[in-house]
């Protein structure tokens, strides 16, 4: 088991719209109900044309983003076990410092975009990750290899949420009419285009050496921090704009939410079943005996798929509406996991289950990951949507790291157990969302009725 988890943990780790409101039955803009007659392509060409210069530099950042980050932190593990010799418990706890340096201060992210905006931000972020790499380069010790994969943490906590908070306002010209959904679906199919590029990249240059990695990645940063410093602008408020407050008080405001807090802790589920996969393929294909580079095929198959797929699955669920897609992605992913664990009991392990769990469960988030991401415009204030990005983030990340905990010991316990585990996390979930429905788009409504 413990290899399985290190193989894992390896791979881990504005206001404004034309649409309809949130929950109404809008049609597919991309096309007639849930088909794939028109290529995800297509739809996201559509998209595309319409973005604004600032928001088309902010997705190629994030596809950028990814292939530097999945160029690196693939090999990390292998790099210390055979490289430093490192034990198996100290990689754990660097792994788990570089999560925690990351999903703990995204809500400090959040809140410094909110008080300085995007730009600085952001290039601090980015200087701070070139710094990682340039250290994590060099590195011949724990010491100074954990201090480089801490600097790479934090720095995605210091420009995630200030991306997704200026991608989350970018009002409905720099979208060019399109939703805030759709935005966040072509982020998400960005992101997985990254991570597919990244890894395959790494494999092609790691016989070069780890080192050599680390500077190509750093040197994918360092260009997209003159591009940020030549093109990146600041947004102006408008007339309307709130006056600028402290960061507590912002944080507090978010706290003492009702909605947001009720709705984010709701759907924190859904990033917990993303991460949980790290851990569960590497232990399905150890009980199953089967290689365990096959994980790396599996998850390059993965970000085809969602690629290829995530704008259809996205227009599917915005034309449904949020208040029976976002408790049915639920129940998807739920079916995936508790499917697993039938597989355990009855049929025993083989490679053909776990290709269709695959297919289900990230149709469940495809289904959800962009919807959730809109509402949370819906929700916020828009000089506090860095700091409910962060503050939904750092929940979602706090989650992770329990219930990683609970399934890591569960697969040891029993291993059918640790994927109903899931399935029951997941179930709960659906279920508040269905039963919460009122409270979080409720006001999400009577915030911004026009808002998609």
């Amino acid at each position: 088991m413990a290899d399985a988890l290190a193989s894992g943990a390896s791979v881990l780790y504005g206001r404004g719209g034309s649409s309809p409101p949130l929950g109404t039955d809008n049609r597919n803009p991309h096309g007639c109900g849930f088909s794939f007659i028109n290529p995800n392509l297509f739809a996201m060409n559509v998209i595309w044309k319409g973005l604004s210069t600032q928001a088309k530099l902010l997705l190629w950042t994030q596809f950028a983003f990814n292939i530097g980050f999945y160029l690196v932190v693939p090999f990390l593990a292998i790099y210390m076990a055979d490289t430093l010799g490192i034990a198996g418990a100290t990689i754990g706890l660097i792994l788990g410092l570089r999560t925690f340096s990351q999903q703990g201060l995204f809500v400090l992210g959040g809140i410094l975009s909110d008080r300085f905006g995007l730009k600085p931000v952001l290039l601090s972020g980015i200087a701070i990750r070139v710094l990682g790499f340039l250290i994590a380069a060099k590195a011949q010790s724990v010491l100074s290899l954990g201090i480089g994969v801490v600097l790479i943490g934090v720095a995605a906590a210091l420009f995630s949420p200030a991306v997704e908070a200026r991608l989350g306002g970018l009002t409905a010209k720099e979208r060019g009419g399109k939703s805030t959904q759709d935005v966040f679906a072509a982020n998400a199919t960005f992101l997985h285009a990254g991570s597919l590029i990244g890894p395959a990249l790494g494999a092609l240059l790691i016989p070069l050496g780890f080192e050599v990695v680390c500077l190509v990645a750093a040197g994918i940063f360092v260009l997209l921090f003159f591009c940020h410093l030549r093109w990146t602008t600041q947004p102006k408020p408008g007339a309307e704009a709130e006056p600028a407050i402290s960061s507590l008080k912002g944080l507090g405001l978010a706290f003492r939410h009702r909605a947001f807090i009720v709705f984010a802790l709701l759907v924190c589920a859904t990033q917990v079943s993303y991460h949980l996969q790290y851990i569960a393929l590497p232990a399905w294909l150890q009980h199953a005996d089967l290689n365990q580079s096959l994980v790396g095929w599996l998850f390059a198959g993965v970000s085809i798929y969602v690629v290829a797929a995530q704008m259809r699955f996205s227009a599917f669920s915005e034309s449904r509406g949020a208040p029976v897609m976002l408790p049915l992605a639920m129940v998807i992913q739920a079916v995936a996991w508790a499917a697993m664990a039938a597989c355990a009991l009855v049929f025993g392990h083989s490679i053909l289950p776990l290709v269709g769990f695959l297919i289900v469960l990230h149709a469940g988030q495809m289904l959800i990951a962009p919807m959730a991401r809109s509402i949370v415009v819906t929700l916020a204030p828009p000089h506090l949507l860095g700091t409910y990005y962060g503050l939904l983030n750092t929940l979602g990340g706090s989650a992770v790291l329990l219930c990683t905990a609970i399934f890591g010991k569960l697969v040891d316990a029993s291993f059918a157990s640790a994927w109903l585990f899931a399935a029951t996390l997941l179930g709960l979930s659906a279920f508040g969302l269905w039963y919460f429905r009122g409270v979080y788009l409720q006001e999400a409504e009577q915030q911004n009725p026009a808002h998609s």
